[in-house]
Formats: C-alpha cells, sequence, structure tokens
C-alpha cells in the first residue's frame, strides 16, 4: 500500500527560541517508519538559530512546512495556530512540543491501533521524561496507570480512570483525529492553565481512547519551559484540576462518587494551599487561587477550610476513609 493511500498524520511543533532542542524534533519526524506525514512548525518569532534550523528540513522526503511570525504571542495562541495549520485532508494529528521526540515506530503503531475501532478519537502512549527537575538530571519513565490488558477505552470510562487516578493522559503526546474539530468549537480554549488536558478531556466526550504502553515518546522537562516558570511556582495545575473536577466528572460518575471525589479532592487542595503559604511566608499564591477559583464559582467557604483541616485526624482515627483521586502532587 503506498503512503498516500494510508491515513494522512500532521505533526504540529508550535516553537520559540528552541534551537537547543527543535533539529532532534525534526530529525525524529523524519525518521518515522510511517510515511504519510507532514510536519507543520510554527515559529513564534523566535530570535536564536531556530529559523536557519527549520530551514535545513524544508524539502525533506517528509515536508516541512513552516510559518514565522515575527511577533512573539501567548503560548495558547502560538498553540493555536498550530492547530488551525492544520492542512485540510488530514486524517489525525499531533502536538510535538520543540524539544520532545518519538520513537521511529510512534506513527505506525499509533495508527494500526486507531485502525482497530473507528470510534477511537484520541491515541496516547507511554513516556520517558528527561531533563532538569529540582535541580538535578533526570530521566525516568513516566507513570501512566493505564492495566496491561486492555488498549480501548470509552471515553467516560478514560475521563473516569484519569480522575480516579487509575490512568494518565499526558496533554501534549496525544494523536488525535481531525474529526472532532468539525464537533469542537476550537481545539483550545482559554479555560484551564493546563489548556492541553482541557482539550484532551473534551475529546474524550466525543469518542474512544487507546492506549500502547510501550514509551514510544520522549517528554524533556526544562527548567527555562513555560510550565516550569510559570506553572510549577503558582501551582497552577491544582487549580485546573478542581475545574476538571467540576466540568467533566458530574458526566462520568454516579452522584455519589463524584460528590465524595470532589469533597477529597477539595479538602487535599486547600490543606496544600496552606502549606505552600506557610512555606513561602507569602500569601502570593494563596490569592491568585482564591481569585481563579472565586472566577469559577468554587471558592471555598469557612466550613470547606474547617474541613479540610480535620481530614487528616479523622482518617487516621478511621473515622474517615480515604478516596482514591488522581489529584496532583506537589
Amino acid at each position: 500500500m503506498s503512503p498516500s493511500s494510508e491515513p494522512l498524520v500532521v505533526f504540529v511543533t508550535p516553537v520559540y527560541n528552541g534551537a537547543d532542542f527543535i533539529e532532534e524534533t525534526l530529525a525524529c519526524v523524519q525518521a518515522q517508519t510511517y510515511r504519510n506525514i507532514v510536519h507543520v512548525v510554527i515559529d513564534n518569532g523566535s530570535t536564536d538559530g531556530t529559523r536557519a534550523i527549520i530551514e535545513r528540513y524544508v524539502g525533506r522526503e517528509i515536508p516541512v512546512i513552516a510559518h514565522y511570525h515575527d511577533e512573539t504571542i501567548p503560548q495558547i495562541d502560538n498553540f493555536i495556530r498550530g492547530v488551525d495549520a492544520v492542512p485540510e485532508g488530514a486524517d489525525f494529528f499531533r502536538i510535538l512540543c520543540a524539544d520532545d521526540t518519538v520513537h521511529p515506530t510512534y506513527t505506525e503503531r499509533c495508527i494500526a491501533l486507531a485502525r482497530q475501532d473507528p470510534e477511537i478519537v484520541l491515541v496516547g502512549t507511554g513516556a520517558t521524561v528527561e531533563g532538569m527537575v529540582d535541580g538535578r538530571q533526570v530521566k525516568e519513565i513516566h507513570p501512566t496507570h493505564w492495566p496491561k490488558d486492555r488498549s480501548i477505552f470509552t471515553g467516560p470510562e478514560a475521563t473516569r480512570m484519569v480522575l480516579r487516578g487509575d490512568g494518565v493522559i499526558i496533554g501534549p503526546h496525544l494523536l488525535v483525529r481531525t474529526s472532532v474539530l468539525k464537533t469542537m468549537p476550537g481545539y483550545y480554549r482559554r479555560f484551564a492553565h493546563g489548556f492541553d488536558t482541557d482539550a484532551a478531556f473534551r475529546v474524550l466526550t466525543l469518542g474512544k481512547f487507546g492506549f500502547l504502553q510501550d514509551e514510544l515518546c520522549l517528554v524533556r522537562v526544562q527548567e527555562s519551559s513555560v510550565s516550569h516558570l510559570e506553572m510549577h511556582p503558582r501551582r497552577t495545575h491544582f487549580i485546573d484540576w478542581m475545574l476538571f473536577l467540576k466540568t467533566f466528572g458530574e458526566a462520568v460518575f454516579e452522584p455519589a462518587e463524584y460528590k465524595a471525589l470532589l469533597k477529597a479532592y477539595r479538602r487535599y487542595y486547600l490543606r496544600r494551599l496552606v502549606l505552600w503559604t506557610m512555606e513561602s511566608r507569602k500569601a502570593t499564591v494563596l490569592k491568585l487561587h482564591l481569585s481563579e477559583l472565586a472566577r469559577f464559582n468554587a471558592a471555598p467557604r469557612v466550613l470547606d477550610w474547617v474541613d479540610a483541616a480535620l481530614d487528616l485526624p479523622l482518617r487516621r482515627l478511621s473515622l474517615r476513609r480515604k478516596v482514591r483521586s488522581g489529584h496532583p502532587l506537589g
């Protein structure tokens, strides 16, 4: 079967000053065993050698479509610009960050899984994490928790498993069936700080999830990245988790379990807020979180703070059971 008769897969790489690693990213796409691919690169006004590196890959066997922009815009806007640039006729697309890579068989294996069931709209794989974490060099397998005896899950089932902690979705490393773009009012939206994870949850309302256990992706962690400079210091992923529970949880859980899960996370979250404030001796993060929660009608009441403070003592006395949750750590 010729490459053109296979589904067309589009890799989208948004980049800003990515000269250190983008060549590895470009090269890994060219090395795919599956060949019906187009690589779209969206340069967000880079001022280093990024553009020159991209230009070396234009004209290769796997086409590289480069879009250069002089003005640097917020990260989410550049990602939106990338999805908007997915060519007509594409069957699947995925974001590939400018410092990440995929295994040569990544596309071939993901497409093989997606072809098993036309209702699969999202495909994830295992991943390895590499880079600097808290000042130390790491290279380790990213825990994903999906059961090893299955590879296809309904959308509601996958959503439940992620919110319970029985499965992990890595927002930037997902292959998406492009048909969802006709249904979703914008793939990314200005809702959560983790806009890629929000998009994944929304896609799961439209179809099934496929998962491959093998580590076919490399996620590179950099202390200069947006997530490490903005998300981690402000702990905005904790705000996101509350939003995800409230937005997607109610539709997939029985009422009693949903209520218990939401309460358990709120208790944990409020305890962490107090701890962060005590550690930093500043109320900056606390004020940010309370402001964000109020914006989404999720501001804690006095009784919520009291309930959170009593949670650990009550559990230690076996007067309250622990609820399994996939909430973030930190």
